[in-house]
């Protein structure tokens, strides 16, 4: 979405294989009495992605009904299990994709890494909850904050890794615990954390919610011989495909070209698998 008009309507989608567009309300960003209204749709093609320079700009007009592509090209759920000890066990038929998107604020905000000092304030951030598949085969709903220039975009990707049955372990907001502890074995996907690049002192995407770590433990950073979290040496080799990693030509990689999205995957000086940023950085 090209951030050309300030008008984000907070909104709840839900997907399923054949559904209707309802849209119930659309309140103006600079209305401090900004609500979520709910939309039922599928998942659409995303819009042209604003430019990463420029993550204050303005937003764009919701997207319309005629963006959105068949439903019947939704993919169907994968039944792969996806780990040996842990068969997956898939709803036939299964439940309906639902996210929100709402403002943050409040406890969302309390619990965060936000801070005056930060780079962006919390009136362009949105907090989004997002149904997901868990490695499992169950399904829950988890959390991710992201500027509000994405934000529909955002709901797009994980309408279309829900539907590709993509398991992801644990979504949530990053505390301030979070990121004192030692990184071990955490694998909660996430996107907003007011923090530093990897061993540098700017800010990162992260901090502007302009990034988005998907199951770190599983597609982990490896610079050398510094790998992080220190506990995914199994997942190093990555043409040993299981449930949840991330790899060239999957859907997780195709949702996020699909608005023009970079993966470290491809970097070349390092490989930061778990990262998708608008900027590519």
């Amino acid at each position: 979405m090209h951030p050309a008009a300030r008008a984000l309507p907070a909104a709840i989608f839900v997907i399923a294989a054949c559904s209707s567009i309802t849209t119930v309300d659309a309140t103006a960003p600079d209305d401090p009495a900004v609500e979520p209204t709910t939309v039922s749709t599928d998942p659409g093609e995303p819009a042209n992605p604003p430019d990463p320079a420029a993550p204050g700009d303005a937003l764009s007009e919701p997207r319309t009904p005629d963006a959105l592509p068949d439903p019947t090209e939704v993919l169907p759920v994968s039944p792969e299990a996806p780990t040996a000890d842990a068969p997956r066990v898939v709803a036939d038929p299964p439940p309906p994709f639902a996210a929100s998107i709402a403002p943050f604020e409040g406890d969302a905000l309390e619990r965060s890494t936000w801070a005056p000092s930060c780079p962006v304030h919390h009136d362009d951030l949105r907090l989004l909850t997002l149904h997901h598949w868990r490695p499992d085969g169950s399904t829950t709903t988890g959390e991710l904050v992201v500027h509000a220039d994405w934000a529909d975009e955002i709901v797009g990707v994980f309408a279309q890794l829900y539907s590709a049955g993509f398991p992801i372990e644990e979504m949530r907001i990053t505390t301030p615990s979070d990121v004192a502890a030692p990184p071990d074995d955490d694998n909660h996907t996430t996107a907003f954390v007011c923090r530093a690049v990897t061993g540098g002192t700017t800010y990162s995407q992260h901090a502007y919610g302009l990034a988005i770590d998907i199951n770190p433990l599983w597609n982990p950073y490896l610079r050398g011989d510094v790998l992080i979290p220190p506990t995914a040496a199994p997942w190093l080799d990555r043409g040993d495909v299981r449930p949840g990693m991330i790899v060239e030509g999957d859907p997780v990689v195709a949702a996020f070209d699909a608005i023009g999205w970079g993966w470290g995957g491809r970097w070349t000086s390092l490989d930061d698998w778990q990262h998708f940023s608008a900027n590519g950085r």
